[in-house]
């Protein structure tokens, strides 16, 4: 779990973006994974990835008052 071990390491982290990434390294568990474990994750830029479900992209809404618009 990369992304685990990146917020661990991390903490404060508030920007992040991943380009064209495979599935072991983005996909619907490890997204909701990076919401609930970064939470000063201000901006995530996600380009490329065919891995993630539109139901996955719906739960954003609960984090969405918490970044910035």
């Amino acid at each position: 779990e990369y992304i685990s071990e990146i917020c661990k390491a991390c903490p404060n982290l508030q920007q992040l973006s991943f380009e064209n990434c495979g599935l072991r390294i983005l996909s619907n568990e490890n997204l909701e994974a990076l919401l609930t474990e970064c939470p000063n994750l201000k901006r995530l830029t996600i380009r490329g990835s065919r891995y993630i479900s539109p139901k996955t992209f719906l739960k954003f809404q609960d984090w969405l008052p918490v970044w910035e618009r």
